[in-house]
């Protein structure tokens, strides 16, 4: 059943194959399957006002969206010539096999990446005093056996203060236990000080006073860390200072860092979870008790919206402010959902998590399918 009530001359339906007819000139012609209705949403260059969006499924090839090429998206109803229909299995089949694409370039990602890590070592003595003469492959080698060690030496484990004195800082005075560090850019100085606190973490600020702006943060540092997370807080302050400026040499380890650390969570995104608005989650429920006379025996949607929780009952959806990683949808019965669920909850965020076939809400766990 759908979760949002469609429109009566809507062109579509749930399995609906259609030929994209209007949108992104670079996605006309393209055959897609509608998979479920995705609500109002404001296209001005389709209608003055918000349009009904079905979100749909690529037969094909990638379509191109804001944030680059992707598998799936919404579209309003619109932009869609219905060409005919297709089961909710071979929909089910067809999703699928593009997480598998997904995850198989992911895959290649990663395996580039090890190629680079576990390539040869340094060539053999005397080779690198003579650079005229070396092979384009021992130069090649030389590099992946650089970029090899590099990457060992971002993940190692250090102590902080140690990491501070890779990067630059020194101490503020002869017996001083701060220290301070200082990054320019376009004649702006962007100024570190940094000293351990009372339990040896260590605490400090970064600040930059140019001709038109001023940035100050606070940051927090373990007593010991993983060199590339040390790097990476570095180089937020450098990047919310000074945009997308190149960064100084001495913090250039962290983007190979983050680039490391995105494509492991792209192989593994983990379990999805989100952390949920206590007041509103306790609403939610409150109404949906209200309810369980009129929706008795009445499967229950949890899906993820930008920045929101959607807990949709029959043709009623509610929304609970929400964070984290949500990638597809939960279903739970509603009289399991209103009997297990507790009625507080211990903290002002609460989880809300899907793991071994429940939904854990605030530790208390409800059966629950899943479906990505």
């Amino acid at each position: 059943m759908s979760a949002l009530r469609i429109p009566s001359d809507a062109r579509c339906q749930e399995g609906s194959v259609a030929v994209l007819v209007g949108g992104r000139t670079d996605n006309l012609g393209q055959m897609v399957v509608v998979t479920r209705p995705y609500g109002y949403v404001s296209q001005p260059s389709v209608a003055p006002g918000p349009v009904f969006c079905w979100r749909v499924e690529t037969m094909a090839q990638q379509i191109q969206c804001d944030a680059g090429s992707r598998w799936n998206g919404f579209t309003p109803d619109q932009t869609l010539c219905p060409i005919g229909h297709l089961p909710a299995r071979a929909i089910r089949a067809l999703v699928r096999r593009h997480a598998k694409a997904d995850f198989k370039e992911a895959l290649g990602e990663l395996a580039q990446l090890m190629r680079t890590a576990e390539a040869a070592g340094w060539p053999e003595a005397g080779a690198a005093s003579l650079p005229s003469t070396a092979s384009p492959m021992r130069l090649s080698q030389r590099g992946e056996a650089m970029n090899r060690d590099e990457l060992k030496w971002l993940l190692d484990t250090a102590p902080t203060r140690q990491v501070f004195a890779e990067v630059g800082f020194t101490p503020d005075g002869p017996h001083s236990e701060c220290l301070s560090w200082v990054a320019e850019c376009q004649g702006v100085a962007l100024k570190f000080g940094v000293g351990p606190d009372m339990f040896g973490d260590w605490q400090g600020t970064a600040s930059a006073v140019g001709k038109r702006s001023a940035v100050w943060g606070e940051l927090f540092f373990a007593t010991e860390m993983v060199r590339g997370d040390v790097l990476l807080r570095l180089a937020s302050a450098w990047r919310e200072a000074f945009g997308e400026t190149p960064l100084p040499i001495e913090l250039s380890g962290a983007a190979k860092f983050a680039e490391h650390k995105r494509i492991g969570k792209k192989l593994d995104p983990g379990h999805p979870r989100l952390l949920v608005d206590g007041g509103f989650l306790r609403f939610t429920l409150t109404r949906l008790r209200a309810r369980l006379d009129l929706y008795a025996s009445t499967p229950v949607s949890f899906e993820a919206l930008p920045g929101q929780l959607s807990i949709t009952v029959k043709d009623e959806t509610l929304h609970c402010p929400a964070r984290g990683v949500w990638f597809g949808h939960a279903t739970v019965d509603l009289e399991a959902l209103v009997a297990g669920a507790p009625r507080r909850f211990s903290a002002k965020h609460v989880s809300v998590e899907a793991r071994a076939g429940r939904l854990w809400i605030d530790r208390v766990a409800v059966p629950a399918d899943w479906a990505e």
